[in-house]
């Protein structure tokens, strides 16, 4: 699953509208449909920010795994 892909299925655990998130993020509705497709990347403080509102973690949406320690 992309990245782009865990925002949209995040908020939509959080039971959030894009238009309600886009709110939390001073930014407009279309802004997060353009996350959420992918056709825009967010800034890193951006990411910071939609993680602590939907209280998740970037590596959790990035599909990051932490290395098994041998």
């Amino acid at each position: 699953m992309e990245y782009y892909e865990k925002l949209r299925m995040k908020r939509e655990q959080k039971k959030y509208s894009q238009m309600q998130l886009a709110e939390k993020l001073n930014t407009n509705q279309k802004q997060i449909s353009r996350y959420e497709t992918g056709e825009n990347t967010m800034s890193v403080k951006v990411l910071k920010r939609y993680c602590e509102i939907l209280e998740c973690s970037a590596d959790e949406i990035l599909g990051l795994k932490k290395e098994e320690k041998l």
